[in-house]
């Protein structure tokens, strides 16, 4: 297995569905080779623009990242929280709620589970969360929001599989969530890395990751190959079992986001409250098969 970039696309039934005052939208299809996630969708509102959301309950699930700009979610109720850059939401199953971009726009991607398809946890019923007009009805569900601002970085400490301190924003769903684990921004100063590692299904099911460069450039490493990753438009999904490392190997600061899946089953193993490293079972060994198989390929090793 190995990670793979994955362009984005905007497809002719798009062409044309923005307005002043409502969304333009390009996306990637992720859903080959996923068990877990469907679409990645890149989406913008300009000046007090307005997008009305509202989600089938069927079992499916999106998060939201905000990227840049800023505005407001009014939820079901009525009730409104204040949206920046790097804030997140997560609609549930049959969520809804209304975007309202401020001055400056706003744009966000968008990560949807597989298809609306049940998972193995979900018990899903056939709800209408959509009242006349197409407006969220107030008996629909309301998304939980993250506020940045609240949540403090988590500094993962320097080890010998590779990686250097930085900081990370994780919006953790895995309580209330069928499908996902975690959101999460971070950022690396040049030379920074992340651990070169593998999500092994033996311990955390199968669990899958999928990476979106918000700003600068990063290098993509892992045990068959090394390439460049460029801010937008494009993602790399990582598949269970397969090794992967990012690294800013450029001049200036980048930021991206990692979208995880819980996978098929309660995790094995609560990666995210250890050290980020050899404490892990199983990481030592795959971190010295992986530098094998690098060497063996004439590969530059870490």
């Amino acid at each position: 297995m190995r990670p793979h970039l994955i362009p984005f696309q905007k497809p002719a039934a798009l062409e044309g569905l923005a307005t002043s005052k409502t969304p333009s939208y390009s996306f990637i299809d992720i859903n080959r080779g996923s068990r877990w996630f469907d679409q990645l969708v890149v989406a913008g509102l300009p000046p007090h623009g307005v997008e009305t959301t509202a989600y089938p309950d069927d079992g499916s699930e999106t998060f939201y990242l905000f990227s840049r700009g800023g505005g407001e979610l009014v939820l079901p109720d009525g009730s409104t929280k204040t949206i920046r850059a790097y804030d997140g939401v997560w609609y549930g199953s049959g969520a809804g709620g209304e975007l309202k971009a401020g001055k400056d726009g706003l744009e966000w991607l968008a990560v949807s589970t597989n298809g609306g398809k049940p998972t193995p946890f979900a018990g899903a019923t056939m709800d209408k969360v959509l009242a006349k007009g197409g407006v969220p009805s107030k008996t629909a569900r309301a998304p939980v929001a993250f506020d940045r601002r609240w949540i403090a970085p988590r500094q993962w400490p320097a080890n010998k599989l590779g990686a250097t301190a930085k900081p990370w924003w994780f919006y953790t769903v895995d309580g209330a969530s069928k499908w996902y684990h975690s959101a999460c921004i971070s950022s690396l100063p040049p030379g920074g890395a992340s651990t070169l590692h593998t999500h092994m299904e033996k311990y955390e099911g199968p669990y899958e990751t999928f990476y979106i460069v918000l700003s600068g450039t990063a290098l993509i490493r892992n045990e068959h190959e090394d390439f460049v990753f460029e801010g937008g438009p494009s993602g790399v999904y990582v598949p269970a079992d397969a090794s992967h490392q990012i690294i800013n190997n450029g001049e200036g600061l980048i930021w991206y986001l990692t979208i995880s899946s819980r996978g098929g089953t309660p995790l094995k193993l609560d990666v995210y409250n250890m050290p980020s490293g050899a404490e892990r079972p199983g990481y030592l060994d795959e971190f010295n098969r992986i530098m094998a198989a690098r060497q063996e390929k004439g590969l530059p090793l870490p």
